[in-house]
């Protein structure tokens, strides 16, 4: 009989051990997932030497190509795999198109949690949580009151003609409603359109001082390019669509002179924090809103995991329930991040959004983009806002 000392010993090391976690790119991002990937890699990282977790996350990725250029079924299906190799959680869809189309699906049959940036509310159910790169009910807002703030008096809305589109816009109206802007004439524009010159020149007709872009911004940067072919620069505001022009042909460059919505503010100390600590663990400064965006994604998984037991996608599930008041690296100074049974939106804080203006400067999702900061929500008066609707 085997004594009991010439038993093997059983390794007790969970560190040695793995959770696996999905994250699922809808847009055919290649290469460019890297500084995303590895963002949530030092959150997951962080959270292990932390105690948070017992036990490192191993990242199972797919990237596909989903609407607006591509189609739903590969992010379905890319999901499916996912889950089927036995995630826990999944990190992703972002686009809110995919989004909403998925949404049954995990709801009823997937019954993975699955936490990503989608900025339409529809998203939002029992298995699907939002740390939304924008929101479609709460941007126009932000932009109206950027343009109130710059004085503008007859603003033009341009709007992709595509489910999003016409959510950003029905808010936007509200936002300027309560703002006392004067909204013009309105365009619609496909999401694939290239030649944008006889539409700009329409815009241009009406007299506008300033135009409110509606849509996710793959056209962004052709709608800069037909303005200053014929020297016509209004102020101009977009949506998180602005967060899309990185991936475009030209980059954030190309759209120098736009403001935009963004996530990314140099003056949050956890945010200057987060960006050394990445260079120092990568190798490469990448200071911008991809980055902050997939650390607290991933951060707000790590904890899910640490607070969920037993280590399942329905532990998980009721772990991401239980995460209040985490620090944000994304957002102006004081973002945090809480959820509930009945809430799955997780900021907290007016700046989780900022506006920055592109600039005429090199720059990519692997370094800092060329833009700078330009506004934060900032209400008014009633007294302010009477005075917008009588023009002065």
């Amino acid at each position: 009989m085997t004594s009991s000392s010439e038993r093997p010993k059983i390794e007790m090391d969970k560190r040695k051990s793995t959770t696996k976690v999905g994250m699922l790119t809808d847009w055919a991002a290649g290469g460019v997932i890297q500084p995303f990937f590895d963002a949530a890699t030092l959150a997951f990282e962080n959270a292990l030497e932390d105690g948070v977790i017992d036990r490192a996350v191993q990242i199972v990725v797919r990237d596909v190509d989903g609407l607006p250029t591509g189609n739903v079924h590969e992010v379905l299906n890319a999901w499916k795999e996912l889950a089927n190799e036995g995630c826990v959680a999944i990190i992703g869809p972002h686009i809110s198109e995919n989004a909403i189309a998925l949404k049954h699906y995990i709801e009823t049959e997937g019954r993975v949690p699955s936490i990503g940036w989608p900025g339409t509310d529809v998203w939002q159910g029992e298995w699907t949580f939002a740390l939304n790169q924008g929101s479609l009910v709460e941007e126009g807002c932000l932009m109206a009151n950027f343009l109130a703030h710059r004085k503008a008096r007859k603003v033009i809305t341009v709007a992709e003609r595509s489910a999003i589109g016409g959510e950003y816009l029905e808010y936007l109206r509200r936002a300027a409603d309560f703002e006392g802007l004067n909204l013009g004439e309105h365009f619609t524009i496909s999401q694939i359109e290239v030649n944008l010159d006889m539409i700009v020149e329409a815009m241009r007709a009406t007299g506008a001082d300033a135009v409110a872009y509606c849509g996710f911004g793959v056209p962004i940067n052709r709608l800069a390019r037909a303005m200053r072919k014929i020297g016509w620069q209004p102020l101009t505001i977009l949506t998180t669509g602005f967060l899309t022009t990185p991936l475009i042909e030209g980059g954030m460059r190309g759209a120098h002179g736009f403001y935009g919505l963004d996530l990314y503010d140099e003056e949050n100390p956890l945010t200057r924090e987060f960006t050394e600590s990445f260079e120092k663990r990568f190798g490469y400064r990448a200071a911008n809103y991809y980055t902050v965006t997939g650390y607290d994604i991933a951060n707000v998984v790590a904890h899910g995991i640490g607070y969920g037991h037993p280590i399942s996608p329905a532990g998980v599930k009721r772990g991401m329930e239980l995460v209040k008041y985490l620090p944000a690296v994304s957002g102006g100074p004081g973002t945090l991040i809480s959820y509930a049974p009945y809430v799955r939106r997780g900021w907290m804080g007016k700046d989780y959004l900022v506006v920055r203006e592109a600039i005429d400067a090199e720059g990519d999702l692997f370094t800092e983009l060329p833009s700078r900061l330009a506004h934060r929500m900032t209400p008014r008066t009633r007294g302010e806002r009477a005075a917008s609707r009588r023009g002065e």
